[in-house]
């Protein structure tokens, strides 16, 4: 059974995402479309969407219950850092990802 913690992040998770579109959205239709527009329409509509992070506020709240309760509800087991939302951030900000547009990108470990 999820927990009223669960739900509420839920939902603010996709009013996030549907924040991050509407601001692509406009970002793009503000686009010049030549090569000198300083805003890159094709990386303007990613949403980096990161799950229950480990930060100094967070630990300030949680229990060792707690924290175990966060792992065992993930596929993936262990403690999502700062430093994991940041690496796919700076990724999504590279040159790397010049051809990737349209998506969220999760980075909760797969607690949905």
């Amino acid at each position: 059974r999820k927990s009223l913690l669960h739900h509420l992040r839920t939902a603010a998770s996709a009013g996030v995402l549907m924040f991050t579109l509407a601001i692509a959205s406009g970002a793009r239709a503000q686009a010049a479309p030549t090569s000198a527009s300083p805003v890159d329409a094709s990386q303007v509509d990613e949403g980096v969407v990161p799950g229950n992070v480990r930060t100094p506020r967070q630990m300030k709240w949680y229990t060792p219950e707690g924290e175990a309760e966060i792992v065992a509800a993930q596929c993936l087991k262990g403690r999502i850092e700062p430093s994991d939302v940041v690496a796919l951030a700076m990724f999504m900000a590279s040159d790397d990802a010049r051809f990737i547009t349209g998506h969220e990108y999760f980075v909760d470990a797969g607690w949905r």
